[in-house]
């Protein structure tokens, strides 16, 4: 079984500098405010901030990945915000998205995980713009991906013992390609 975790850095693209470089002003300047407060213990933090402040390191852009590129998928940017109600398509549509790997765009489908949760109805809990990639050690951006409220990683408890026992509960990422959004018609149906 794969997990969306583990392979989460295929899925999302590196910063640009422009961005990488906004947010490490901001974190720089962050601590910055912190050093202040503790500037009459030591007057040597604000020097030491402000020499790490300056130093800019550049970082490599490539990625060695390419997202698939399938013409007869429709261009799925649904742009779900926050509250909308959405609907999981069936496992079979979800599979027509997915590449040799189980990914769409980079972004893993965990069959176990998640077929669970194919053709229910779930609202919308945040968009992912920008998630950590603790493995790599970077800050990676993603398109069009979204969490649900109330629908996590949760293996079945008669899994087998090598994945068994993990206890994270993530929240599960979902590409918009893989969700429709619920019309006010549909939800009187269901």
């Amino acid at each position: 079984m794969i997990c969306q975790i583990h392979l989460l850095s295929e899925a999302g693209t590196e910063l640009s500098s422009k961005e990488l470089l906004f947010l490490r002003i901001r974190k720089k300047l962050t601590y910055l405010e912190q050093g202040m407060k503790k500037i009459t213990s030591n007057p040597f933090i604000i020097i030491k901030k402000v020499k790490s402040l300056l130093a800019f390191n550049k970082t490599s852009f490539s990625r060695g990945y390419e997202p698939i590129n399938r013409s007869w998928i429709k261009s799925s940017i649904l742009g779900l915000m926050p509250g909308e109600k959405v609907r999981v398509k069936a496992l079979s549509e979800i599979e027509l998205t997915l590449d040799e790997k189980g990914r769409y765009d980079g972004l893993a489908f965990m069959k176990i995980a998640m077929s669970k949760y194919c053709d229910g109805i779930y609202t919308v809990k945040k968009r992912i713009h920008l998630f950590y990639d603790e493995r790599r050690r970077k800050l990676l951006k993603l398109r069009n991906v979204v969490i649900l409220e109330d629908v996590y990683c949760e293996l079945p408890k008669d899994f087998p013992q090598e994945y068994a026992g993990c206890d994270r509960t993530c929240f599960l990422f979902w590409k918009e390609v893989w969700l429709e959004r619920v019309s006010d018609e549909k939800k009187g149906k269901d």
